[in-house]
């Protein structure tokens, strides 16, 4: 799963527990890694997990959810590596 949304200053272990949060059924080992991107003033985020349920349910309930103050949005990582997902500034 992919996240994007200006938050140049979000940490993996931020990305990480707001998931956790989200997910209250996930263990520490459905998250098998995590990428935070800092890029002047947007940031990018990867989240792997160990199932594709647990991913779809993650992107769901992630999708438009505040993080750090700032509504995130959750896309899967394969549309955004085909580019059809386009970023708004």
């Amino acid at each position: 799963m992919f996240w994007e949304r200006g938050l140049s200053w979000v940490t993996e272990i931020d990305l990480y527990r707001h998931f956790l949060d989200l997910l209250p059924d996930v263990g520490i080992g459905d998250v098998t890694e995590v990428m935070v991107h800092n890029h002047e003033d947007k940031c990018y985020g990867y989240l792997e997990f160990r199932t594709r349920e647990t991913a779809l349910s993650a992107m769901e309930k992630g999708h438009h959810t505040i993080l750090c103050d700032k509504k995130i949005k959750c896309y899967p990582s394969s549309l955004v590596k085909e580019g059809l997902v386009v970023f708004s500034p």
